[in-house]
């Protein structure tokens, strides 16, 4: 049985398939990807608003888009990693989903579109969703209240993404705790 709200997603799909992804460009892909992504956005949720960014990580920047909820207190930010098999997916195919989550669960969303393969190769995308949670955790005023907590969350490849950031997050941390205790 097939959830209501993704009857039309499913009605869409069979009554127009596309071209098989193996007769496609990988840029003609990402654009038949997003058109399609954005066609089934439905309703846009309203938010306090929404503000689109560059990271500076040093040696790159990557774009991110902070999604601020109606009422929001800044007490939590959610670093948020798209999906797409590490190729496809970015600000634009996962606005609907960011606003939607950033509304229901009054959080802060920081969308991030780290760099795609196969023109960035792996590493890429996990050096740059560590690179983000890293730059996040030292920034946090920044997008949200200075004291606010910090969630990782992705869907797909993104939560993959989330959760290699978070544990090297969290282990820098405990390799930082553990040499202060040496010293």
């Amino acid at each position: 049985m097939i959830h209501p709200a993704l009857a039309p997603y499913v009605r869409a799909v069979q009554e127009q398939p596309g071209p098989h992804p193996s007769t496609l460009s990988q840029a003609q892909r990402r654009t038949t990807y997003r058109e399609h992504a954005v066609s089934m956005r439905g309703e846009v949720q309203a938010l306090e608003s929404i503000e689109d960014l560059e990271l500076d990580l040093g040696d790159r920047s990557l774009a991110a888009r902070l999604y601020v909820p109606l009422g929001d207190e800044g007490k939590a930010l959610v670093v948020y990693f798209h999906g797409g098999s590490f190729v496809m997916g970015d600000l634009e195919t996962h606005d609907a989903l960011c606003r939607r989550l950033a509304a229901d669960t009054r959080m802060r969303f920081l969308a991030v579109d780290y760099r795609l393969a196969p023109e960035h190769r792996f590493p890429a995308a996990v050096d740059d969703a560590v690179d983000v949670v890293r730059h996040v955790a030292h920034n946090v005023a920044t997008f949200a209240g200075s004291s606010a907590k910090i969630i990782v969350m992705g869907d797909s490849v993104g939560a993959t993404l989330a959760a290699v950031a978070a544990v090297q997050h969290a282990m820098g941390l405990a390799m930082g705790v553990m040499l202060i205790d040496l010293l």
